[in-house]
């Protein structure tokens, strides 16, 4: 069966589940799309008649994050294969998180069952969590996950939330794909990776000075979207600072708020050897401007590896990447946590199904049927491809704040930053600082009122 086929059937099997379908005319259409007797029939129980209770149909739907490549289908596919008594609709999420995350938490909101198995971005987990939108994971399902990633427990924290003031925390996710930043450098330019922000740009210069096919020293997410408080949060955490403390109030403007101005003006200065279109860019913006040869260096995640490693694009031979660079004064660079988690809809009328499903899929990453670039599925010609391994990468990372209240914090960290770089482009850089002060400490009075700190 091909796609547009199956897209057919899942909007068949939407309407039996929801009762617009008679009998009949599930069997027709079934029929129409190529499905054999057998297994039309063998569907159409599922539907309504094969359950734990005898009145629930035996079906979930999945929506997953935006999937270009059509990986997360095929591990559907799979699982209806291996599974006849049972079947699970894909839905691909939209190709704008931001969109994606309001289509969900609208639904999850008003405890609508339409989508049972929720992909969600990390940042989300928090706000899910604590609303109840979603519910803890089932014990089966936490003994694996527990089990496969006790090596790398970050990955099992970024799944946990902790409601109120408890110690701890609940695993309410199961990791699909876990992804960190990097810095990709072109080796045929430059072959030694910048450590520091300050070699990145005399790096950038230096090259552009000698190859004019090569304009852009450096490609980023500076668009207003989440991609752009990663980058800043990894230059922040570069520099020594961080949005909150340890004890969760902002800390922006307060007594170490020279690390904050010294981090948010390093990125002001990037204005000078980025496109000066850089403020439209999101992450794939960036990737085809640096497939194309345009860049020396590009911030993005570790899974635009293979895109960028393409053999079909311009600087696939010479795609390296390395660590984040952090400031003069220290010696770690960090990158920003990211990826996707599975999760349960409270409202969820099959969430047995659901379960099963999320466990097959946990043992699914490790096979050949999901071949990524992300942490949990790593692929050993990667390391060749660094000068360091992305697990030495890995071990100083960074996290957005983790709140309920996130999304609304995200609104003004990209405000903020986007304001300050974008004034960066055409202010005289003895302004610089000052415009970076006055950006940091409206958005210090804004997170205070959000965090109520």
């Amino acid at each position: 069966m091909n796609t547009e086929q199956q897209g057919v059937l899942d909007q068949i099997v939407l309407s039996m589940r929801a009762g617009r379908l008679s009998r009949r005319t599930f069997l027709e259409r079934a029929l129409s799309i190529g499905l054999t007797a057998g297994s039309a029939t063998a569907l159409l129980e599922a539907c309504g008649m094969i359950s734990k209770d005898g009145d629930k149909p035996n079906i979930i739907v999945w929506q997953s994050e935006y999937d270009a490549q059509g990986i997360f289908g095929n591990l559907v596919n799979a699982f209806n294969d291996r599974h006849p008594e049972s079947h699970v609709i894909y839905r691909n999420g939209a190709p704008s998180s931001d969109n994606q995350y309001s289509e969900i938490s609208q639904m999850l909101k008003a405890h609508k069952n339409s989508i049972d198995v929720i992909s969600i971005d990390i940042i989300w987990l928090p706000e899910f969590a604590d609303q109840g939108w979603i519910i803890p994971l089932d014990q089966t399902v936490e003994d694996v996950v527990q089990q496969k990633y006790s090596s790398i427990p970050w990955v099992i924290e970024g799944c946990r939330y902790a409601k109120g003031e408890s110690e701890g925390g609940q695993l309410y996710s199961a990791p699909l794909r876990v992804d960190i930043g990097v810095l990709y450098y072109r080796s045929d330019v430059t072959s030694t990776p910048p450590k520091t922000w300050q070699d990145l740009i005399a790096q950038a210069n230096e090259v552009r000075s000698k190859r004019e096919d090569i304009p852009g020293g450096f490609v980023w997410q500076g668009s207003q979207q989440e991609g752009l408080v990663c980058d800043f949060v990894e230059v922040l955490a570069g520099y020594g600072g961080s949005i909150l403390d340890s004890q969760g109030k902002v800390a922006l403007n307060r007594s170490n708020y020279r690390v904050a101005v010294d981090a948010l003006t390093a990125m002001m200065n990037w204005s000078a050897i980025s496109p000066k279109d850089i403020s439209t860019y999101d992450e794939e913006s960036a990737v085809v401007r640096w497939q194309n040869g345009f860049a020396v260096f590009m911030r993005n995640w570790y899974n635009a590896l293979s895109q960028v490693t393409d053999p079909t694009t311009e600087v696939s031979k010479s795609a390296y990447f390395t660590s984040i660079p952090h400031g003069e004064k220290q010696q770690i660079g960090y990158s920003c946590v990211g990826g996707w988690q599975l999760g349960v809809n409270a409202a969820s009328q099959n969430q047995e199904l659901a379960w099963q499903f999320i466990k097959e899929i946990i043992n699914d990453r490790t096979t050949k049927s999901l071949v990524t670039s992300d942490l949990l599925s790593a692929h050993p010609d990667d390391a060749l491809r660094s000068d360091t391994s992305i697990a030495e990468i890995a071990k100083h990372l960074v996290v957005r704040p983790r709140s309920p209240r996130y999304m609304i914090m995200s609104t003004k960290i990209q405000s903020s930053i986007f304001d300050a770089i974008s004034a960066a482009s055409y202010q005289d850089r003895a302004k610089q600082r000052d415009i970076a002060v006055s950006a940091l400490k409206r958005l210090q009075a804004d997170l205070e009122s959000i965090t109520n700190t």
